[in-house]
């Protein structure tokens, strides 16, 4: 009897909110973070956020917001936490672990590595090649590459270089070049730039975010990458700027700019609306396995049971 009338008031919701295509709840962020007072110095000109973002701004609504996403198969990885010379722990840590995985975890010190800047030049004056400068002394300081393994070219150098004798290519810039060239060529590749996602084949090569921010959320921490940091919000010890972009393809998400994970999401499509009833009945009566770890748990306590039901019926009528 109790079951029976749960049902009923669970599809009864379901008839109610398929009439109404109002109810329909679009999910893109969890809404309760302040932003930080904006660092101007983002590393580009007026003219290059425009060419890339079309304006300061860059945040498109309703579009996943992915910060690092790597390759299910092949050597490659995007790292949204684009401006290295404002980085702070642990985005060192994330960025050596994604650099050894791309780099099958060969041995640094001997390792070649092919690194396109802004310019190539290192010169500290132009703001945009800060980002190649830290990645470079991080490279010879802390990382333990050897400065004679490490070449640095500029950024069109992604297009035409030969990178034949290198075992892996770095590109610590925003601006999207073709990376064609280095797919070609089978290097295992590193970049920050979300606009190079789409030929790589793991995002769509737009940007859905260029925002300064001074966290993120762990959103699958089974790969290498982001193995030892929990799943959910980490903190950076300062703010810095981030891009992001939507994974596509052959794409996994370790690191978006928003949490990974609704509980009122059932099937996790990114929306909440009778699609997801269905999907709700089969996890609390028949034992079905949740799309996500927080997947059902509406009240927060850990299970999935009859104390989630008012929960996920005020999800679908907020």
């Amino acid at each position: 009897m109790q079951r029976a009338s749960i049902l009923w008031v669970i599809r009864l919701a379901g008839v109610i909110l398929v009439a109404s295509s109002s109810y329909a709840l679009v999910v893109t962020g969890d809404g309760q973070r302040s932003p930080l007072p904006v660092d101007q110095d983002d590393g580009l000109t007026d003219r290059e956020r425009a060419a890339i973002y079309g304006g300061q701004g860059g945040v498109i609504d309703g579009q996943r917001r992915d910060i690092v996403i790597v390759d299910q198969q092949r050597p490659i990885c995007y790292f949204g936490h684009y401006r290295t010379s404002q980085m702070t722990a642990p985005g060192w840590d994330l960025y050596g672990r994604a650099l050894d995985w791309v780099n099958g975890f060969g041995n640094r010190a001997e390792t070649k590595v092919w690194l396109a800047t802004y310019n190539g030049t290192l010169d500290p004056t132009f703001s945009a090649e800060r980002d190649g400068i830290a990645v470079h002394n991080w490279l010879l300081g802390t990382a333990g590459f050897a400065a004679e393994n490490v070449h640095v070219d500029n950024q069109r150098s992604i297009e035409t270089g030969n990178f034949a004798g290198y075992d892996v290519v770095l590109y610590v810039n925003t601006y999207p070049r073709d990376a064609t060239n280095v797919l070609n060529q089978g290097k295992p590749f590193l970049t920050t730039s979300a606009g190079e996602t789409d030929e790589l084949g793991i995002g769509t090569g737009m940007s859905t975010m260029h925002e300064w921010r001074d966290y993120a959320h762990v959103i699958d921490n089974s790969h290498y990458v982001t193995q030892g940091h929990p799943l959910g919000e980490f903190t950076f010890a300062e703010g810095m700027w981030m891009d992001a972009t939507e994974v596509a393809g052959t794409g996994i998400v370790l690191i978006s700019a928003d949490g990974g994970c609704d509980p009122c999401d059932m099937n996790c499509d990114g929306t909440i609306n009778a699609s997801d009833i269905e999907f709700f009945i089969d996890i609390l009566f028949n034992g079905a396995t949740p799309c996500d770890t927080c997947t059902g748990d509406t009240n927060g306590d850990g299970m999935v049971d009859a104390g989630d039901i008012e929960g996920f019926i005020e999800c679908l009528f907020p």
